[in-house]
């Protein structure tokens, strides 16, 4: 995939028992399973649970960063009440998890993080 996985937006998600496998090809910051946040705006009922991630590569070709910034699971700023737990994820570019600026109530359990640059992480303040 050139960009991101699968994109989760609104209330009453549930992203389940997905393989994804090469993603952030010709992109850099983003990741198989990116999830929306909006200034000021609550989210719930978010679920991203049983999936198996590889290779979420990040392309820094044309811009100006320092890295390959390929996420597995990527709450990106401002996204809230999301659970992540039971998920498989593993070469990524970047991180494994990436915690985006601003975003809180983020319950992270019981994933299976390897070979990723860092596997978790918490760009929250």
């Amino acid at each position: 995939m050139g960009y991101l996985g699968i994109i989760v937006g609104g209330n009453n998600i549930l992203v389940r028992n997905n393989i994804i496998n090469n993603v952030t090809l010709v992109k850099s910051d983003g990741g198989a399973i990116y999830v929306s946040g909006v200034t000021n705006q609550e989210q719930s009922n978010r679920i991203i649970e049983y999936n198996i991630i590889s290779n979420a590569i990040g392309n820094k070709d044309g811009t100006t960063a320092l890295y390959n910034e390929g996420h597995g699971i990527y709450p990106d700023g401002y996204a809230n009440n999301v659970i992540i737990r039971n998920n498989t994820i593993f070469n990524s570019a970047w991180a494994g998890i990436f915690l985006g600026l601003h975003s809180h109530d983020i319950e992270v359990t019981n994933n299976t993080l390897y070979d990723n640059y860092t596997n978790i992480y918490n760009n929250t303040d």
